[in-house]
């Protein structure tokens, strides 16, 4: 029966090798030490590595030394081993549903917060017992794809005006402060499975959306607008200097393409004062989110799908847990491990 215990601790569920020796006040903090676990990973990424080993180690080794009290055998021992297992997922299931979840980042459109690789920990307690906020960083159920998630960045909430004019954000008609960091900039994407990784250009900014900062990127050619826009803003026409992602378009609101469209757009009060000025704001209806991904070019989101249902939202990202890719591109990136802004 040691022997037993000493494996189902080390492979299984710590701490209920202790009950099937008779032993249970010595296992239940080996369990409950493995419970608490996916809970500690939202504030200490790494801590569910941690916990989940040593207790399955130290667990397995304590239970090797234990004197034995009237061991289960037989059907009691089936009952003991049998019920800790189901427990144990039961436990973690309902972790899973209610409290924290991970998840896996497949596409670059939250470059550079998330890249492709990334696993992810969601805080599903979040908006439970809280609103969201202007700069979260969240995963919600695709309106129109109801059996996938997505990840964003919360721009806009309910009643607030959402417009991009010549690559800048304004949030209810202000303009989102975006500072050029200047350096080189470039990430790896793989937008055809058959074709291979392939290495993207872009430039990279730092974006102020109310008290939160957060970095964005462009394709490389902004740098370059930017500077012809203050040259010539006065001068030319808005179809000449606009950006890859402005929003929204002319005479077209966001939806889904089998759905109606979602929310309104209203003219800025008074005409353009050149060519990069505001000139029409989306609405963000009731009941309802923009969000945007950091990759702004790069992204399918609210501009082109519309707002997210306040009920579509699942969690918020905390952090990354996990961070793998190719051999090539330098395999497990160990300094990726750790919050998400």
């Amino acid at each position: 029966m040691r022997t037993l215990a000493v494996l189902y601790n080390l492979i299984l569920v710590p701490g209920v090798g202790h009950i099937g020796l008779g032993r249970w006040r010595r296992g239940l903090p080996w369990m409950i030490a493995l419970g608490v676990a996916p809970i500690a990973a939202l504030f200490v990424p790494w801590a569910i590595f941690v916990l989940v080993l040593g207790t399955k180690v130290g667990s397995a080794v304590e239970a090797g030394f234990l004197a034995e009290r009237q061991p289960a055998r037989g059907v009691k021992a089936l009952a003991v081993y049998g019920g800790g297992l189901v427990a144990a997922f039961a436990w973690f299931g309902v972790v899973r549903t209610f409290a924290v979840e991970a998840f896996k980042i497949p596409s670059p459109a939250m470059i550079p917060a998330l890249e492709i690789g990334d696993h992810l920990f969601v805080n599903k307690l979040s908006y439970r017992f809280g609103e969201p906020e202007r700069g979260d960083v969240a995963v919600f159920v695709n309106p129109c794809e109801p059996d996938n998630h997505f990840v964003m960045r919360i721009v806009g909430l309910p009643g607030d005006t959402v417009e991009v004019r010549c690559d800048v954000l304004y949030l209810n008609g202000v303009a989102a402060p975006a500072v050029s960091l200047k350096e080189d900039c470039s990430y790896w994407d793989r937008p055809d499975p058959k074709a291979g990784w392939r290495q993207e250009r872009c430039t990279t900014y730092v974006e102020t959306i109310g008290e939160h900062q957060h970095e964005i990127v462009h394709g490389p050619a902004r740098r370059e607008r930017d500077k012809l826009r203050k040259l010539v803003g006065g001068e030319r026409g808005y179809h000449e200097l606009l950006g890859d992602g402005d929003f929204p378009e002319p005479e077209r609101i966001p939806g889904c393409p089998q759905g109606n469209p979602v929310g309104r757009t209203e003219k800025a009060a008074a005409p353009p004062q050149d060519a990069c000025a505001p000139r029409e704001h989306y609405v963000v209806p009731a009941g309802h989110l923009f969000v945007m991904g950091d990759n702004r070019e790069s992204s399918s989101d609210s501009r082109l799908w519309g707002p997210v249902p306040l009920d579509h939202l699942t969690g918020k990202v905390v952090s990354i847990w996990w961070s793998s890719k190719p051999d090539a591109q330098g395999g497990v990136a160990w300094d990726r491990i750790g919050p998400v802004d």
